[in-house]
């Protein structure tokens, strides 16, 4: 074989064995799927990728184009660093949300009201839990003013079911606060609720409304009203309203006010009051019927932070015309001697006083002898105990009288007590006049 055939038969040889090199590679690439391509060393070139398989030249080796077979993907699981005991059952799981209520703002010093309400939404019952209220510096709890967290421990709060608990805070200067509630399980937290207050100056106004309790028909009395700034800013503006009910009729007031006819009402425009300082307006009236009226006095200031009111009753009797007189003769009175009691009773009016009942009533210390009736003839007496009862007197005319003696021995030492009782169709109640002596023993 001459030379150049020679190397012509190596180098057709080097190509068949090239070739079949690659096909076989690429079969095995295909079978075994996706390598991993691990990155290339440093400074070195990456290896040329062929895009296309070599088509095999093998005799009797199927020379189709191989299909490329698509690389599966690859699933990638993040780590979630959960552990079996701290998987928790939705059963389990504690759910107690907790809320906050109060309005939302309050009065220095005055107690505020804060409402504190856990639900359990999970589905078992919470046998042990804490409820804790922190407050802020400048609050505190009203039943532990040295106080700035209350703790309840609470137990037993069914599915479904809530709980509610109300304390009252007080601030001890004005301004913004924040509230904050927490539920506690096995010392951790399980929900927190906050509630933001606000704390302003309080302002208090007092009305004190003072008149007798009982007055004579068509008598002029007076109505006194003091307004008092009992908050801690000053009030301005400040409106005072006096009103009569039926039966009341206005003669004049000090200082002089507004008098409304239509509604029976005098009204003040007092100005302004600082702190602790008060005012006085006074109201003269007289009675037009008998039987019981009221009056109702107001006040409050421009800006409506402070308002009050007082209303009181008067009963209104027939004019009294009747003077009674008590006195008696010895005292003090030696034990085993004997006394008088005087009644006179007298007609200042001008006109009759009908049907008089008197009653007297001797001390318990002391025993009955004899009683005597001056002025009107034919009145006699019935004596049951210490009760002595006079014959009713049918008629007292204008400036007449009538006198009564009552005698008495003293029976034991003290203090005695003699009270006369008298009655007429012109007194709604009884008149009542005691007289009292002393008894001594030598």
């Amino acid at each position: 074989m001459s030379k150049d055939k020679k190397n012509l038969f190596f180098v057709s040889l080097f190509v068949l064995l090239f070739m079949v090199g690659c096909h076989r590679y690429e079969c095995c690439k295909i079978s075994k799927g996706p390598q991993i391509d691990f990155p290339a060393p440093p400074k070195e070139k990456a290896p040329a990728i062929l895009d296309q398989p070599i088509k095999s030249v093998e005799p009797g080796v199927n020379n189709t184009p191989l299909q490329p077979i698509e690389e599966p993907k690859t699933k990638v699981v993040e780590e979630e660093h959960i552990f079996p005991a701290e998987i928790k059952t939705e059963e389990n799981r504690l759910a107690l949300p907790l809320s906050l209520q109060s309005e939302p703002k309050g009065r220095l010093g005055s107690p505020h009201t804060l409402k504190a309400s856990v639900v359990n939404q999970g589905k078992k019952s919470v046998e042990k839990y804490q409820l804790k209220i922190t407050l802020p510096d400048g609050l505190s709890f009203e039943e532990q003013l040295e106080k700035m967290v209350r703790i309840s421990d609470l137990s037993n709060l069914k599915p479904s079911e809530t709980y509610s608990e109300d304390c009252k805070i007080v601030a001890n200067r004005e301004g913004r606060y924040t509230v904050k509630g927490e539920i506690l399980h096995t010392g951790d937290i399980v929900s927190t609720s906050n509630i933001d207050l606000v704390f302003e100056p309080n302002a208090e106004i007092s009305v004190v409304l003072d008149g007798p309790l009982q007055v004579n028909l068509e008598s002029q009395f007076e109505y006194n009203i003091t307004v008092v700034n009992k908050g801690q800013i000053a009030l301005t503006g400040i409106l005072v309203q006096h009103t009569l009910e039926s039966g009341l009729i206005y003669i004049t007031s000090t200082p002089e006010g507004s008098y409304q006819n239509e509604k029976s009402r005098i009204s003040w425009k007092i100005g302004d009051l600082l702190p602790r300082e008060q005012k006085v307006l006074k109201v003269k009236v007289t009675a037009s019927k008998r039987g019981e009226v009221s009056c109702e006095a107001r006040a409050k200031d421009e800006k409506n932070l402070a308002k009050n009111s007082m209303k009181i009753k008067t009963e209104v009797v027939s004019a009294i015309a009747l003077q009674i007189q008590l006195f008696d003769t010895n005292d003090p009175v030696e034990l085993g001697e004997k006394t008088i009691y005087v009644v006179e009773i007298a007609n200042q009016k001008s006109k009759e006083v009908s049907n008089i009942q008197i009653a007297n009533t001797i001390p318990l210390e002391s025993s009955f002898v004899t009683a005597q009736v001056e002025g009107i003839p034919n009145v006699n007496y019935t004596v049951n105990g210490q009760k002595i009862q006079f014959d009713t007197i049918k008629e007292l005319r204008p400036k007449e009288k009538v006198t009564l003696k009552i005698t008495v021995k003293v029976e034991q030492v003290g203090d005695l007590l003699n009270t006369i009782e008298v009655r007429s169709d012109e007194f709604e109640k009884p008149i009542i006049k005691q007289e009292a002596t002393k008894s001594f023993k030598k």
